[in-house]
Parts: structure tokens; C-alpha cells; sequence
């Protein structure tokens, strides 16, 4: 046995030769083997084998280490104090930003190319970003994922931490905007337009947005129909549209915004009046009575949705006006 339990090296007892004294194999030979056995045990400094054991440094150092470049290599005192200070490092954006490679949790990225990947790096990887300009964040739900769901347009000063999920894949746990604001989770794309410019059905996916001189927001949906984003009432009056409205004629709420219409019948025949009102070929109002007083006046009320046909069909009815809020 070359060694004892703490490592000790000792020959077998007999070794030694004598003057004038036989070399017999069994004094020779076992000092040479357990040697040869211990030898084997030892490292190679030039890293041709490797520990079968932990390694039992007994409070001393291991110097003139170079630093770390696997996540399984030991850190100098100077890798690891340059992360605990959060030291920042520049990165210029590109298509792929790869900020793991970095010898810091805190990055910088300057430039204004369009991201899509921020590299590879180990599982568990944390980066500190700041964005120096505008650039373009792009979605990605498996490799890039961020808060919205959508892509993010930086502004000098934000902020945002990430984290490695492996394999090339990046989550964006935090992201804060220089001016304070929160993101905006946008669900819709939007195309823009002044008014008199070209308000056509918009791409698939999208919406048509534009002002108009009512000084409302107005919008078109995948079928070219206007609607208003103001409140209802907001911006509207009531109009008294009785000289160009008659009874059993269809009527199209072409204003973008839902409408209200108010109107008043009085009987014309041997009863009181009946006025049915119907939004979209559908009776969804009635006013009228049954009385036999001819004289009896009758009203119906109802909204119409932006781009909806309405009409009132009276029967044995006068119409005395015919209001609408628009």
C-alpha cells in the first residue's frame, strides 16, 4: 500500500539493501511497484488526467488562474468582483446581439440595428441591459420573449434585465422605459392616415386609423366600415332629421359613431298608432298603442351601431319628428 488514508507515501518495510548482501526479488520488487502505483495517483501538471477526487485545498489558494470561459471553469477574484460591481461593457446591436458573451451582468447597447437573438448562453444567465438609441426588440415567443407579446421599440436610457433560458432562448423579466412610462401592450397594428388621404379596408390584421375635421379618432375595420373611437354622445347633437325621413324607407348609419334616434307618431286612423323600428332588418323597438282615440300620440326610441340599416315602419301613424343624436 504506497499510500495511507492521508496521502502519505511510505515504503514496505525491508527495502534497504546491505553490503555484500544478496538483491533477492522480494525486498526489490515491491517498492518499485507501490511507487510506480503511487506515481500513477498524482496529477499531471500538463492536464493529461484528470481528479478522481474532490480536491482538499486546507485554506490555501490556487494562483495565476486565467478567467473563466465554460460555466463549469472556477473564477478568478477579479471575473468575479467585475460582476459583483456591475462594471458595464459596450455591445454594439445587430441581428444578433450576443450579450451572454460577455464578461459582465451589465451591458450597453449602442447602435440602432434591429435585434432579433441576443446569442447563447448558459441556462440561468442573468444580463442587466441599458439601451444607449431607438432600436427595434423583435417577439419572439420561443427565443426572444418579451413582456408584451410584441415588439419593443427602445429609447436612450431604458432599461431591461434578461435571462437565458438555454439553447439560444432569452426572457425579458423587466423592462423599464427611461421616461417612466409603462409599456403598452399593443394587440393591433395600425395604419395612419390624415383626412383626405386614402382610408381604404386595411391589410389583414390591421386597422385603418385617421382624424377628421370633427376633430374625433376615427377607424375602419377589415371591412371598410368607419367607427368612431369617441364616447358615445361625445361630439354629437341632436338633429331633427323629420323632413328627410318618411315611414318603411331603409336608412344607413354612415356617421362612424353609434347614433340615437328618437321619434314621434300620432294615430292617423281609427286607432292609435303602431311604429315597429328595425336595426339591421331585425325588430329591436316598438312603440304604438291600441286605443281606439285616434288622437292618441305614440314615440319609439333606439341606437344604431355605425354602419347598421334602420328603418320605422308605422301603420295608421302621423310622424310628428323624427330626431337624431349624430
Amino acid at each position: 500500500m504506497p499510500d495511507d488514508s492521508a496521502g502519505v507515501f511510505s515504503l514496505v518495510n525491508g527495502y534497504l539493501a546491505v553490503t555484500g548482501q544478496d538483491i533477492e526479488a522480494s525486498q526489490h520488487n515491491p517498492p518499485l511497484e507501490d511507487i510506480a502505483t503511487a506515481l500513477t495517483a498524482r496529477v499531471c501538471k500538463d492536464g493529461r488526467n484528470a481528479m478522481t477526487g474532490n480536491l482538499k485545498m486546507g485554506t490555501n489558494r490556487i494562483t495565476g488562474m486565467g478567467d473563466p470561459t465554460s460555466a463549469q471553469d472556477a473564477a478568478t477574484k477579479t471575473y468575479v468582483d467585475k460582476l459583483a460591481q456591475g462594471d458595464a461593457i459596450d455591445i454594439a446591436s445587430a441581428a444578433t446581439t450576443d450579450i451572454g458573451s460577455k464578461d459582465s451582468n451589465t451591458v450597453n447597447i449602442t447602435g440602432t440595428e434591429t435585434i432579433t437573438s441576443l446569442g447563447t448562453a448558459d441556462a440561468g444567465v442573468e444580463r442587466w441591459v441599458k439601451f444607449a438609441g431607438a432600436l427595434t426588440l423583435t417577439h419572439d415567443a420561443t427565443s426572444l420573449i418579451l413582456p408584451t407579446g410584441a415588439d419593443i421599440t427602445t429609447a436612450a436610457g431604458d432599461t431591461a434585465l434578461f435571462k437565458s433560458e438555454g439553447d439560444g432562448d432569452w426572457r425579458c423579466y423587466l423592462y423599464q422605459p427611461a421616461n417612466g412610462e409603462a409599456l403598452v401592450v399593443s394587440e393591433t397594428s395600425y395604419d395612419t392616415f390624415a383626412e383626405g388621404e386614402a382610408k381604404d379596408t386595411p391589410d389583414s390584421g390591421k386597422v385603418v386609423l385617421y382624424a377628421k375635421s370633427d376633430g374625433l379618432l376615427h377607424s375602419k375595420d377589415d371591412e371598410g366600415n368607419e367607427v368612431s373611437l369617441a364616447e358615445f354622445g361625445s361630439g354629437q347633437s341632436w338633429t331633427d332629421m323629420t323632413s328627410s325621413r318618411a315611414f318603411s324607407t331603409e336608412y344607413t348609419n354612415d356617421t362612424g359613431r353609434t347614433i340615437a334616434v328618437s321619434i314621434k307618431c300620432s294615430g292617423s286612423g281609427s286607432n292609435g298608432p303602431n311604429i315597429p323600428f328595425t336595426v339591421d332588418n331585425v325588430e329591436v323597438a316598438f312603440g304604438g298603442n291600441s286605443w281606439s282615440d285616434s288622437k292618441q300620440n305614440a314615440g319609439v326610441y333606439c341606437a344604431v351601431p355605425p354602419g347598421s340599416t334602420y328603418k320605422c315602419t308605422a301603420a295608421q301613424a302621423t310622424l310628428l319628428y323624427w330626431m337624431e343624436l349624430r
